[in-house]
């Protein structure tokens, strides 16, 4: 971790974690709002279940930035195509764990927009 010693960087660099945090929380707006709107999982009988869709976009994001913290993106060369079972399998840890790190993640990044602008 860096210390900044001078005010100058000390207000530079809390600048960069507010507007970090800020569109970090936007995103995940966004994330909720997109799926919210589009209901891309609507099936019969289930037609307006808008609001897990939404959190469902929301945990892909929430599982990637947890299971990338592990598992970081490489891509795995080779003709036979294990590769795509790979990054299937990556997509598919990224919900599971997401579905659980999500309202975690939401509530992190809210944390750190209150704390940014103190």
């Amino acid at each position: 971790m860096t210390t900044y010693t001078c005010t100058p960087c000390f207000q530079k660099r809390k600048r960069s974690e507010a507007w970090r945090s800020v569109f970090s929380l936007l995103f995940l707006i966004a994330l909720f709002v997109i799926g919210f709107r589009w209901n891309f999982l609507a099936t019969k009988g289930f037609e307006d279940m808008r609001g897990l869709f939404g959190y469902v976009l929301m945990a892909i994001w929430s599982g990637y930035l947890f299971v990338e913290k592990f598992i970081p993106y490489k891509m795995i060369a080779g003709t036979n195509g294990q590769w795509v079972f790979y990054y299937i399998f990556k997509l598919l840890l990224f919900v599971i764990i997401g579905v659980f790190t999500a309202p975690f993640t939401c509530l992190w990044a809210v944390y750190r927009v209150i704390r940014a602008f103190r």
